[in-house]
């Protein structure tokens, strides 16, 4: 029998975040409203709670995320993931919407058997934050915005001011920009999580700069305050530098999507994405 999926609303906050909190993740109440604002989610009921979810985002009309695919412990193995990610993947169908997610290891075959290819791959650090000033970089401003955007847009080839605003509320004395010669050359964000805050994206043009605005994020938490941040595989110099700072590596990841043509934007650019949640 196909389990019955409806749609998730305002009233099913507290429940969906009793899902992501079921599975050990870092996600607040402010992070599943994204998806009841802007992009859509449903759920499975057992047993009289709300015992599974998907969601997705889009970007613009050609691409959409799909993310938050739980299901509580003691409901696992009925197939409600694999129903509800059928439906996610349909409505994007429908809409025109190429899918994209983050993978973990666990997850990777599963999307693959689904028609997603992988492309690049980062990894979750945990890191202390700590005090100190840091030369290049500054608070973001107002009118830092339409260049911060201008390079988020070539970094990831889709609109996400909405969304890059929003996280930008939610720890706005963490944001910085990167500035050389009267230009913004990269910028990092920061939020708030359900167990640590969370740097991302770091977006920037060259590996100083990213060092800069990674380190001007720690400067800017509370000294001995555990951070996380999702570090692109490619920036080795950059895990060199958090691991001599004590971080310590946790679980991998995998950007994947449907079809094999390339991922729009310039993944040379993204230092560390904002998350799996949101890509």
């Amino acid at each position: 029998m196909t389990p019955a999926i409806r749609p998730l609303t305002e009233a099913d906050l507290d429940a969906a975040l009793a899902l992501s909190t079921a599975a050990g993740w870092n996600q607040t109440i402010a992070d599943w409203r994204v998806f009841l604002r802007d992009g859509r989610a449903w759920g499975i009921e057992a047993d009289g709670a709300l015992a599974s979810s998907a969601a997705i985002l889009p970007f613009g009309p050609k691409v959409a995320w799909v993310s938050m695919v739980l299901t509580l412990p003691d409901q696992r193995g009925r197939g409600f993931a694999t129903a509800l990610m059928a439906h996610a993947l349909a409505a994007l169908a429908a809409s025109g919407h190429r899918a994209v997610l983050d993978a973990t290891p666990l997850g990777q075959p599963v999307y693959a058997k689904l028609g997603f290819a992988a492309f690049w791959t980062f990894r979750r650090w945990r890191i202390e934050a700590s005090g100190g000033a840091v030369q290049g970089v500054r608070p973001l401003r107002p009118g830092d915005w339409p260049e911060l955007l201008t390079l988020d847009t070539e970094a990831s080839g889709v609109p996400r001011e909405r969304l890059l605003r929003a996280l930008a509320a939610r720890l706005p004395e963490v944001a910085r920009v990167a500035v050389a010669g009267g230009r913004v050359e990269g910028f990092a964000l920061a939020r708030d999580g359900r167990l640590v805050p969370q740097i991302g994206p770091v977006i920037a043009r060259d590996g100083r700069s990213a060092q800069r605005l990674i380190a001007a994020a720690l400067a800017a938490l509370p000294a001995g305050q555990s951070v996380v941040i999702d570090l692109a595989d490619t920036r080795t110099e950059l895990a060199a530098w958090l691991a001599g700072r004590g971080a310590v590596p946790q679980r991998p990841f995998t950007r994947m999507a449907v079809g094999v043509e390339p991922l729009p934007g310039d993944a040379a650019l993204i230092v560390a994405p904002i998350g799996p949640e949101f890509g």
